[in-house]
Order: C-alpha cells, then sequence, then structure tokens
C-alpha cells in the first residue's frame, strides 16, 4: 500500500524524484517478497516467511504493479501485475461460493484448503482486476471482476 500511495503523489506532483523511489520500492518488494508458485509472501527481519499467501497481498502488490505500468509505461509492471491477476484466478478462487479466499494455504494432497470470503478482500481484488483490465486492455481481468461481482 506504501509503494502504491508513493506512485499516487508521484502521479499528483509529476515529481520524478517521488515516481522513481516509488519504481525501486515496486522493484525491491517483488525482488524480497515474490515466490514462485505462491505469489507474495510476507517476510520477517530475516528473510523467513511468516505465513501463507494472503489475498491482501497480492490484490495490493498487483495494484502497484499495475499504477507502475500506467505511469512509468513498464512493460514488466503489466506482467507482474498481469502474473498476479493469474495466480489470484487459480490459487485463490473459491469455485463453490464463487468468491475469492483470504488465503491460499495448500493442504496435503496439494489442493488449496478452505478459507474465509472477506467482502472488503473481494471487493479491493475486484478494483485490482478492473484497474488491470485498463491499463492491460484484455477483457479476461473485466470478467474476473465481474464474476466476483
Amino acid at each position: 500500500m506504501a509503494t502504491h500511495a508513493w506512485l499516487k503523489w508521484a502521479a499528483l506532483t509529476g515529481q520524478a524524484r517521488v515516481r522513481d523511489f516509488a519504481l525501486l520500492s515496486l522493484d525491491r518488494g517483488w525482488k524480497q517478497c515474490w515466490q514462485e508458485p505462491f505469489g507474495m509472501l510476507r517476510r520477517g527481519t530475516f528473510g523467513e516467511i511468516e505465513g501463507v499467501p494472503q489475498l491482501t497481498d497480492q490484490v495490493e502488490m498487483g495494484r502497484a504493479c499495475v499504477l507502475g505500468a500506467h505511469l512509468a509505461s513498464r512493460a514488466v509492471d503489466l506482467e507482474r501485475a498481469e502474473h498476479i491477476g493469474e495466480l489470484i484466478e487459480t490459487s485463490f478462487v473459491d469455485p463453490k461460493k464463487g468468491c475469492w479466499r483470504t488465503q491460499a494455504a495448500g493442504g496435503r494432497n496439494g489442493k488449496i484448503k478452505n478459507a474465509a470470503c472477506d467482502p472488503d478482500e473481494n471487493a479491493r481484488a475486484a478494483l485490482f482486476f478492473c484497474e488491470l483490465a485498463s491499463v492491460s486492455g484484455h477483457p479476461r481481468w473485466r470478467e474476473a471482476a465481474h464474476r466476483v461481482i
């Protein structure tokens, strides 16, 4: 959320220094917290994983990537945002309820365990998918938001 705020500040003020700092933060956050095939993971002081992947973390990093792609026209940010979108669609979706789970913890059988579906988090995820559709031009992401809404 902080990186997203820095990017918004850069957009409002037009300061390249603020934008560049936000983009460096975006790159560092990705490098330190992204782990295939799980997505964004919270890490402790010494780099240890602190829990299972959270929908909120995926969504907020995705939104920051979308804004980075929009403001700086960086293809890498759009690729990252779409990668996060694909992860949410495959790992966080609850097909029975038609919503996105708050977390994606794997079970012993390799399937994702059931988790709660929080309306606030789902609304933020829908916002992310709408923003991603707007920047990428792919209707797939708008359809993902529409399904959960």
